[in-house]
């Protein structure tokens, strides 16, 4: 189940622009983004799932939290994807209906993969723009 992504689009144009001086975005850029979802995954496992929003029970949410990165010929797309049947209703919220007993709960939005993409969006930014042009610019690969 894939919660959030974040995808960078049109950079075929500039990847055309810069041919000339040999710098492959795609791969920067794609570095840059998975350094920046490591950053975010261990925010969510080491803050958010150990007691700032969730707490921890099994560990099972903790350890079925994975990062990735697809990239196509001028997209580079980041994704968090969390492996646990009961992981989206504590993100955005919900019910849960117990058909046999007539009972309704209504669980309460508890994001703690959407809430960090937006506390360390700035982050996605400075590390993912930023580093990876600077990076490239200057030759290191």
């Amino acid at each position: 189940m894939s919660l959030m992504n974040i995808e960078i689009i049109g950079l075929k144009n500039l990847i055309t622009k810069l041919d000339s001086i040999n710098v492959n975005f795609n791969d920067a850029i794609s570095h840059s983004m998975n350094l920046w979802l490591k950053v975010v995954e261990r925010i969510i496992k080491r803050e958010k799932l150990s007691g700032q929003v969730l707490h921890r029970r099994t560990s099972m949410l903790v350890n079925s939290i994975r990062t990735g990165i697809l990239k196509g010929q001028d997209t580079v797309m980041g994704f968090i994807t969390a492996g646990t049947p009961y992981a989206a209703i504590h993100e955005f919220g919900g019910e849960i209906k117990f058909k046999k007993r007539n009972l309704t709960i209504t669980m309460p939005e508890r994001s703690y993969v959407r809430s960090t993409i937006n506390e360390e969006k700035q982050g996605l930014f400075e590390t993912v723009l930023y580093e990876s042009f600077t990076k490239y610019f200057k030759g290191e690969r």
